[in-house]
């Protein structure tokens, strides 16, 4: 497929770009060839869960049954998905797991004191010519007036600081707060909002160590959820050539696996046919008429 092709096919999310950088070759499965999953791993769909009952919280109320909350969440994300065979038997641990996170997350001072401005909201913003959509996680207003960009994260590994100064996905939705529009109660409007401090919440930090080791004692929670940032105007004009040049990859006809990714992967057991079929073998008889109009 040639640049423009590709282009055409694809949407400019930021879980496109996500999926990108996670495996070149999964995201050419998803987003370019449109290959439809085999299923969606059970961690997602717990992760998919937890950020709904978190925005529920700030909505709603924090006084919420956390419980039924999240079993709620957790149906509506199962029923949307092809769930993987052994769903049922962790259903029980993710619901312990998901209540001694949602519970310290509501117990955090912080959370309560601050104001959420906006929460799962769509962002659309035009840069080199592209329009690039998505949704944010979080916008915070604190009590002394600065405002804080959020991305919840549920992953078990801990991200490291280094990396947020350089996170793409931040610095697109900081870049849409400044120069696009946000969708708030179906109406597109600009916000040219200057965000200066940008962070990732890691939600397992809530998690309760249940034995004494090195790194904490039985009964404290595994550490400080917030990871922050601060962004200024000259990282703003680094993330756009940054972008530049990553499109411009991400439009070649060409792809890699990263075998780190495959654990959480739902298209292995085609990637891992690859050598034996063609892409085009790998695909419905209507997705190649697809692809073959397109072309």
């Amino acid at each position: 497929m040639t640049k423009s092709e590709i282009l055409n096919t694809i949407e400019l999310r930021q879980s496109t770009i996500k999926d990108y950088l996670s495996c070149a070759l999964m995201y050419s499965f998803r987003h370019v060839l449109k290959i439809p999953e085999s299923s969606r791993h059970s961690a997602a769909l717990h992760g998919t869960a937890i950020h709904a009952v978190i925005r529920k919280m700030h909505e709603v109320s924090f006084e919420i049954d956390l419980e039924e909350a999240y079993l709620q969440e957790l149906e509506k994300a199962v029923n949307e998905s092809d769930v993987p065979v052994y769903w049922k038997e962790s259903r029980e641990r993710y619901l312990a797991n998901a209540l001694e996170i949602l519970e310290g997350y509501r117990s955090n001072p912080l959370n309560r004191e601050v104001r959420v401005l906006y929460c799962e909201v769509p962002f659309r913003v035009k840069i080199h010519g592209h329009l690039f959509t998505g949704t944010m996680d979080q916008l915070r207003r604190h009590p002394d007036g600065t405002l804080e960009l959020i991305d919840l994260k549920t992953a078990k590994q801990r991200p490291s600081a280094a990396a947020l100064k350089n996170d793409i996905q931040l610095s697109l939705y900081q870049y849409a707060l400044k120069y696009g529009q946000l969708n708030v109660d179906g109406n597109w409007s600009k916000q040219n909002l200057e965000i200066r401090l940008a962070s990732w919440y890691f939600l397992r930090a809530h998690e309760i160590y249940k034995k004494s080791t090195a790194n904490g004692k039985a009964g404290d929670q595994k550490g400080e959820p917030l990871i922050r940032s601060e962004r200024t105007p000259e990282d703003m004009k680094v993330f756009k050539k940054e972008l530049k040049h990553l499109l411009n990859v991400m439009l070649k006809d060409w792809s890699y696996p990263n075998t780190n990714h495959c654990a959480m992967c739902s298209y292995v057991d085609v990637c891992t046919s690859r050598s034996e079929k063609s892409y085009a073998e790998m695909l419905s008889k209507e997705e190649r008429e697809l692809i073959a109009a397109i072309a």
